[in-house]
């Protein structure tokens, strides 16, 4: 009869197993929480990256209308919007087209450099050229 008390002691003697299992679960719980965090930060880090973007191209047909409205009289200017500014510069004539280079450069100091060819008995931008 001894030996069965012993048996069902050891049966029920269950120190240390909690412990591990303890900290297992905590120590996946906290890798999953430090992942989404880092999802959260790249994902945070993406919108603003796109917002600047929009702005960024916001400001360009402001600027490419301003532009087809009337005819740069200076060979270089600033158009100033809400979000940013619009810097312009004709670089060179080919006959009646205006080689035109646009600098938007945001309030955030996101800047973007397009090339427009504006044609002056048309009227309006015949070609646009974005750099990268």
């Amino acid at each position: 009869m001894n030996g069965f008390l012993f048996h069902l002691r050891r049966k029920n003697d269950e120190e240390g197993f909690i412990l591990p299992v303890t900290l297992m679960i905590t120590f996946l719980m906290f890798a999953f929480v430090l992942h989404e965090m880092k999802m959260y930060e790249a994902e945070k880090q993406f919108i603003k990256a796109r917002e600047e973007m929009m702005i960024l191209e916001g400001l360009m047909r402001k600027a490419v209308y301003d532009v087809e409205k009337g005819v740069p009289e200076y060979d270089h200017g600033t158009l100033v919007y809400a979000d940013g500014k619009v810097k312009y510069n004709v670089d060179f004539r080919m006959g009646n087209v205006l080689v035109l280079t646009l600098v938007a450069v945001s309030h955030d100091g996101g800047k973007h450099v397009s090339h427009a060819f504006y044609d002056k008995i048309k009227q309006k931008i015949v070609r646009w050229e974005e750099n990268e």
